[in-house]
């Protein structure tokens, strides 16, 4: 049994524990909040056994065996470095951190101390990625990948009322951008690889940071076009477009629906069913590498990348953190 510790008391936690109910192998047995009351609250509604208040206590607890990190993408560095010092285990929220040099060291320090990390993406972990991947040959030479994520933040509305919250904070180093476009990103990456080059284009909010935006992956013989926008909701699918048909995926953070559609007009459908707690996937996928049963390593490599992406376009963009050193 690998018991958890959860770094976060918010809607993201509630869907991570929940998921956990899912999986044999894991519990949840601790939670850390910035305040006693808070802490205890959240214990209570989600019977949680320990509440700490300092991440270093929290770490010296020798019943915990890993962390899930789900505090601000600013702090994800820091959390992460002070949880595999302490030779915890982490499964670290999207994006895994702000910047390639912050996740580079995460990579290297799990390394150094014999323990897990991983990025939690939940697009790559849950089983119709396969699908995706395993039927990409019925498609002939793909040419053209239009993946799309875009939701109108619930905290948008407050944001135009002068409030800004986490979500539109720079110095926390959120964004469009990180937060939902590293998904298209790093889906993309995990079914087609590095990419040859970049390109992007985005729309910042005044006195904020980015709200809507695009980024293009050039590969040698194809193209991603990846959008993604926290101030507007999309309606379209998702396409990967190849010579002898195009494959359609209603939503690409958590695919319900997957079909080709053939150049002769017929259609294929390959997964139709609606996931619930669909984070329970990587928190499988983490576990079976936890206990030795896969090597996931791999993972890291797109991770890397991803961060990679988005430093690129984010510099395009004019978006610098206070943690980015250029």
């Amino acid at each position: 049994m690998i018991n958890f510790a959860v770094i976060g008391t918010n809607f993201i936690t509630d869907w991570f524990v929940n998921a956990t109910k899912r999986v044999n192998e894991v519990n949840v047995v601790a939670v850390y909040s910035r305040t006693e009351e808070k802490g205890q609250e959240y214990a209570q509604k989600m019977g949680i056994s320990k509440v700490y208040t300092s991440i270093e206590k929290m770490c010296e607890d020798k019943d915990i065996d890993a962390v899930y990190v789900a505090n601000p993408t600013a702090f994800h560095y820091e959390t992460t470095i002070k949880a595999l010092k302490a030779k915890k285990h982490v499964l670290c929220e999207k994006p895994f951190a702000s910047n390639e040099e912050q996740v580079l060291e995460m990579i290297n320090t799990a390394q150094e101390n014999g323990v897990v990390v991983m990025e939690a993406m939940r697009s790559v972990h849950n089983e119709t990625i396969e699908v995706i991947r395993n039927n990409l040959s019925k498609l002939g030479a793909v040419r053209n990948v239009k993946f799309s994520f875009c939701q109108y933040s619930s905290r948008y509305d407050k944001f135009k009322n002068g409030i800004v919250e986490n979500a539109f904070k720079r110095e926390l180093s959120n964004g469009a951008l990180m937060d939902i476009g590293s998904y298209v990103v790093h889906t993309a990456i995990n079914l087609f690889g590095k990419p040859k080059d970049v390109a992007t284009m985005g729309y910042s909010l005044e006195n904020s940071i980015d709200g809507v935006g695009v980024v293009l992956l050039g590969y040698e013989d194809k193209i991603c076009q990846l959008s993604y926008s926290k101030i507007t909701d999309g309606m379209l699918e998702n396409e990967i477009q190849g010579e002898k048909g195009s494959m359609l995926i209603d939503k690409i953070a958590c695919p319900e629906k997957i079909r080709i559609i053939y150049r002769d007009g017929t259609e294929e459908v390959l997964y139709d069913k609606k996931i619930q707690d669909d984070m329970s996937f990587e928190i499988e996928h983490f576990a079976k590498w936890v206990n030795k049963e896969v090597d996931l390593k791999h993972t890291l490599e797109n991770s890397l990348y991803t961060i990679q992406v988005l430093d690129k376009a984010r510099k395009m963009q004019g978006i610098k953190f206070p943690c980015d050193r250029s």
